[in-house]
């Protein structure tokens, strides 16, 4: 938000404050239940795929909504005069591109972009699981991130480009993908926290070598089992 602040060349305080503080405030009540979440909630190692389903509908619920009203006409002042419910259909595919001021054309090198990325996170978790025990906030982290990338990929797919629908005034719109992504790195942020000082070591042999082997893995059939 400083470099926005810097480059939109905003100057009034108020408005300042409104974009920096509100934000914090959502992440720290975030937070607050997170933490109080973790206290009380067993986790397990295995990504539950119900979670991710129920995380996505909430995302494209939203979409398939818009997509059938009149979505270009609507913009709903939330906290004037920064946050507005105002939805924009990004072709590009991803906020990078869009900077990059490329057009929906760009979809598929997306799609490739994103499918990659999604093969590197799982591959990973898994690498994760082997070297340290899974809790709340990784946990937590891995289904925030693998919804985001699916989100990512069912917009980019079905929807020829994501349609964001909160806008931060006059900087940039982003979508409920984005807010999960968003809470995932608070998570990892504080999964780092809590292993600060243990043995890093074994998490530095995550490479190139892990992830071949680790993805030929996933087609080879089990006889034991």
């Amino acid at each position: 938000m400083l470099i926005y602040t810097l480059i939109y060349q905003v100057e009034q305080t108020s408005y300042i404050l409104s974009y920096t503080i509100i934000p914090a405030l959502f992440l720290g009540v975030v937070a607050l239940f997170s933490t109080a979440a973790a206290k009380h909630t067993s986790t397990s190692a295995r990504v539950n795929l119900w979670a991710l389903l129920i995380l996505l509908s909430f995302d494209q619920a939203i979409k398939i909504y818009l997509f059938q009203a009149d979505w270009q006409t609507i913009q709903i002042p939330l906290i004037e005069p920064v946050f507005y419910f105002s939805p924009s259909h990004n072709q590009a595919g991803s906020y990078f591109f869009h900077l990059l001021g490329f057009k929906k054309d760009i979809i598929w090198l997306n799609i490739l972009l994103v499918s990659s990325i999604l093969l590197l996170v799982i591959s990973y978790w898994h690498f994760y699981r082997e070297k340290r025990p899974v809790n709340f906030w990784s946990s937590g982290a891995i289904h925030l991130i693998l919804t985001g990338i699916i989100a990512n990929l069912t917009d980019s797919i079905f929807h020829g480009g994501s349609l964001d629908f909160i806008t931060i005034n006059p900087f940039y719109v982003f979508d409920l993908k984005d807010a999960y992504l968003t809470i995932a790195m608070l998570f990892i942020i504080t999964e780092a926290v809590e292993q600060k000082g243990r043995e890093s070591g074994p998490m530095k042999e995550f490479g190139f070598k892990y992830i071949v082997h680790d993805i030929k893995s996933w087609f080879k059939w089990n006889k034991g089992e």
